[in-house]
């Protein structure tokens, strides 16, 4: 059932492991389908702007086995203002 409640979502939904690998995506997102985004890293995804913030965002859920809420705004590939949100 929370399957289902995710991919009719209307916003992105991404689940990561804790090494930040990505083992769910509900719908395409960063300009790619949601299959080809398995198995790669939010780093990978994100552009280099928010990268620094990713990395400190994963260190300190991994560091208190907590979650942790982390927020970017960036330019997307197509020069729109872009917000990530956790």
């Amino acid at each position: 059932m929370c399957r289902a409640i995710c991919e009719c979502a209307q916003d992105s939904i991404i689940v990561v492991n804790p090494a930040g690998t990505i083992i769910f995506l509900n719908r395409p997102s960063f300009g790619l389908a949601a299959k080809k985004a398995l198995g790669r890293t939010l780093l990978d995804v994100f552009p280099d702007s928010c990268r620094k913030g990713i990395a400190d965002c994963l260190r300190r859920v991994e560091h208190c086995q907590a979650p942790d809420i982390c927020s970017f705004e960036y330019t997307g590939k197509d020069g729109d203002k872009e917000y990530y949100a956790t």
